[in-house]
C-alpha cells in the first residue's frame, strides 16, 4: 500500500522551546502528524548530531498526536552557506533516502535554510528527487496541527545551478562508450543522442546494426547510466529472443497459469513482470512469433497484460530497448513482423555502425582490449611500436573485412596476447595473426583482389577486397560459370533492394504482372535464399 512521506529538516527555533510551553505552542514537524490535505503517514526528520535530543523529542510528540504516525530520524552533516557544497551534500543525502516509486513524497522547505531551499527547488524541478515541495504552516487549531500547502514555483531563475550538474554528463557518455576514447564522429554523436533519450524519454529504443557491433553491451550500459543518474530503483531484464521457441516464448516473457500452454506444466511469472518500473532489453526481437509480438504491443500501449490462463490483468510499465540485425520493414511486408509493433519500437531508432565504418576507432579499442586482458593476466599487455604500426596498417586497410565487427577484433587481440611472451606483442606475432585473419576471411569467400581474373562472378575495384557472394551464401554449390555469374548478379542487386517487388522490377522491368514480388522470391528460394538472408550476411562486408 502506498504511503505519503514528508521529508523535513528540524528547526531549532520553530520546533524547540522551553518544556512548560511545549504543550501549548505549535511546532511544524510535530504538527505534520495531524495535517489533512495531504495526510502524512511518515515523517523523515533530518537533524544535525548536536540536535539529536530535540529531534527525538519532536518525534515522540508527533507519535503521541497520532498513534499510527511513523517518524524516522536521520542524521545529516552540518549545513553550509556555500551553494555548491550544499547542493552536493543534498545529492549525497538522496542516496540514503531510498525513494520507493510506489510512495508519494513531500519536501518541507519551511524549516530549511535559504541555501537549502534553493537546492531542494532545483532537485524537485529537475526530477532528481521525486518530491513535491510544501510549505508547513500553523493551522491555528486547538490540536496544534500543521497545514501543508503544495508549492508550484517557477524555478527558471535556478537554471544556472542545474546547468552546473546536467543530467546528461560527459561522465555518462564515457560510460556508454565503455570508457573508450572513440574518435568516430557519427558514433560519438549517436552516443550523445542515446544518452539524452534514455534519461529523458520512456519510449522504446530500437538498436539496429550487424552482428558484433555492440548492441547488447550498449543496452547494459544504458541501464547502468540510468540507474546512476536517477534515485529511483531500476530493474534490468535481458532476454535473447532467438532462444525462445514455441510455448516457451510466451511463458518466458509473459508467464502462465498451470496448464494454460501446451508443453509448459507449471505456473510461473514472466520476465516482463519482473521488469515493472525498470528496463527490458529484447535482443533479436525479430525472432519473436506473431502472437508474442501482439502481446508485447499490448504491454507497450496499455502498460498491462493478462498472462495465458489467467483472468487477472498484470500491471507492467518499463522502458524497452530492442535490438535487431534484420530488415524489419521487409519482414512487415512479408507478414513476419507486426507493423504496429515496428511503429512503436522505432520512436527512437539508432543504427550501430560496423567496425569497417569506424576504422579510426580500432586503435582505442585495441587499447581497451589490452587493458581488459591485463586485469586477468600477470603481465601488462602491450604492442611493440613496430608491431602496433604493422597491425594498424592491416586492420585499417581494405583487405581487413572484419566480418563480425568488434567480435573479430576482440578475438584477434586474444590470440595475439596468448602467443606473446612477457606481455609484449611482437611483429612476428602480428604477422601470424594477419595470416590467420586472411585465411579466416578467405574461407568465407573473400579472396585477394589480384586473383579476380581466375574467379567468375565477382566485381571489384582496384585495391578493394573481392567478394564471391555466391560461395559465401551457398558454400557447397556446384553451379557452372553461367549459373554462378547470373546468381551473383541477382544477389548484388538484391542486396540494394528494399523489397522483393523492387528486385523483380530491376531484374525484369516494369511489366512484371499483378504480383511482382513472387517472381524474384521464387527465384531466390530455388537456391535456398531469401532477401533477408542476403542482407544479414552481406551487410557487414559492405559497411
Amino acid at each position: 500500500m502506498s504511503k505519503s512521506i514528508m521529508i523535513s529538516f528540524l528547526s531549532t527555533s520553530l520546533d524547540g522551546c522551553t518544556n512548560d510551553k511545549r504543550l501549548t505552542k505549535w511546532h511544524p514537524n510535530a504538527g505534520t502528524a495531524l495535517s489533512s490535505e495531504p495526510q502524512i503517514d511518515r515523517l523523515i526528520l533530518l537533524h544535525e548530531k548536536k540536535d539529536e535530543v530535540l529531534a527525538s523529542l519532536v518525534g515522540e510528540e508527533a507519535k503521541r498526536m497520532r498513534n499510527d504516525f511513523d517518524v524516522q530520524l536521520m542524521e545529516v552533516s552540518s549545513s553550509s552557506s556555500d551553494l555548491s557544497s550544499t547542493y552536493m551534500t543534498v545529492l549525497r543525502l538522496g542516496e540514503h533516502l531510498q525513494f520507493d516509486p510506489d510512495d508519494r513524497y513531500y519536501l518541507n522547505i519551511t524549516t530549511c535554510t535559504p541555501i537549502q531551499q534553493i537546492c531542494f527547488c532545483a532537485l524537485a524541478q529537475s526530477g532528481r528527487w521525486p518530491v513535491k515541495l510544501v510549505q508547513c504552516l500553523d493551522a491555528k487549531a486547538d490540536n496544534l496541527a500543521s497545514t501543508l500547502q503544495i508549492i508550484d514555483l517557477d524555478l527558471s531563475r535556478y537554471d544556472v545551478i542545474l546547468n552546473q550538474y546536467p543530467i546528461g554528463t560527459a561522465e555518462g557518455t564515457d560510460l556508454l562508450k565503455g570508457n573508450i576514447a572513440t574518435r568516430n564522429t557519427y558514433y560519438n554523436q549517436m552516443i550523445d543522442s542515446i544518452q539524452s533519450v534514455a534519461l529523458r524519454s520512456r519510449s522504446p529504443i530500437l538498436l539496429r546494426g550487424p552482428t558484433g557491433t555492440g548492441k547488447t553491451a550498449l543496452a547494459r550500459l544504458l541501464h547502468k547510466v540510468r540507474a546512476q543518474t536517477t534515485l529511483l530503483p531500476s530493474r534490468f531484464v535481458e532476454v535473447n529472443c532467438s532462444v525462445l521457441k514455441d510455448a516457451s516464448a510466451m511463458s518466458t516473457l509473459f508467464g502462465n497459469e498451470d496448464g494454460a500452454l501446451q508443453g509448459v506444466t507449471n505456473s510461473q511469472k514472466g520476465e516482463l513482470q519482473f521488469a515493472d518500473r525498470g528496463m527490458v532489453f529484447l535482443d533479436n526481437i525479430d525472432e519473436l512469433g506473431m502472437h508474442e509480438q501482439a502481446m508485447l504491443l499490448q504491454v507497450i500501449e496499455d502498460k498491462s497484460f493478462t498472462p495465458p490462463g489467467s483472468r487477472a490483468s498484470v500491471k507492467c510499465d518499463f522502458q524497452l530497448i530492442a535490438a535487431t540485425n534484420k530488415d524489419l520493414e521487409e519482414m512487415v511486408k512479408c507478414g513476419q513482423f507486426r507493423s504496429g509493433l515496428l511503429s512503436r519500437l522505432s520512436t527512437w531508432e539508432f543504427r550501430m555502425p560496423s567496425l569497417r565504418e569506424r576504422l579510426e576507432d580500432i586503435e582505442p579499442n585495441l587499447e581497451y582490449e589490452l587493458r581488459k586482458s591485463t586485469n586477468t593476466l600477470p603481465h601488462v599487455q602491450r604492442f611493440s611500436a613496430k608491431a602496433l604500426r604493422k597491425y594498424l596498417a592491416f586492420a585499417t586497410s581494405r583487405e581487413a573485412a572484419w566480418v563480425a565487427s568488434f567480435r573479430d577484433l576482440s578475438a584477434s587481440v586474444e590470440r595475439m596476447i596468448t602467443f606473446s611472451d612477457n606481455g609484449i606483442i611482437t611483429e612476428d606475432v602480428v604477422q601470424e595473426e594477419i595470416s590467420t585473419l586472411r585465411a579466416k576471411w578467405s574461407s568465407l569467400g573473400l579472396q585477394d583482389v589480384f586473383e579476380d581474373d581466375l574467379n567468375p562472378g565477382r566485381t571489384t575495384l582496384p585495391g578493394s577486397v573481392a567478394y564471391d557472394y555466391v560461395s559465401m551464401l551457398i558454400p557447397d554449390h556446384t553451379l557452372n560459370r553461367f549459373e554462378h555469374n547470373q546468381l551473383d548478379y541477382v544477389i548484388r542487386v538484391a542486396f540494394k533492394c528494399p523489397s522483393y517487388a523492387e528486385l523483380t522490377r530491376r531484374l525484369y522491368g516494369e511489366k512484371t504482372g499483378v504480383n511482382p514480388a513472387q517472381k524474384s522470391r521464387s527465384y531466390l528460394v530455388g537456391y535456398g535464399l531469401t532477401l533477408e538472408m542476403i542482407k544479414e550476411i552481406l551487410q557487414p562486408l559492405n559497411d
